[in-house]
């Protein structure tokens, strides 16, 4: 039996998705609401697609990169309350 060490994914996609995840966490730190912003435009694009491509797979896409943003925000409100890093909120 053969093992693969590539994940196996939904799309190959997602790991883009997941690093957009991580790029709104990371701004979110610097100034929440472009975060906000980020994620809506996103959300918009994905509907947009949908509805070109008469498709269903980007809810799917949105929640990829959504919970990435929400492990990423966890991990750095975690390290505000320890004093690591400082968040910019305005």
């Amino acid at each position: 039996m053969r093992y693969s060490l590539w994940l196996k994914l939904r799309k190959w996609t997602v790991p883009a998705h997941w690093l957009f995840g991580v790029l709104c966490a990371v701004v979110a730190t610097q100034y929440f609401p472009a975060a906000i912003v980020l994620l809506s435009m996103f959300a918009a694009w994905e509907v947009w697609n949908d509805w070109c491509e008469d498709s269903k797979d980007g809810a799917a896409d949105f929640w990829d990169a959504f919970f990435i943003f929400c492990i990423g925000l966890s991990v750095a409100v975690i390290l505000n309350l320890v004093g690591v890093i400082g968040f910019k909120w305005h």
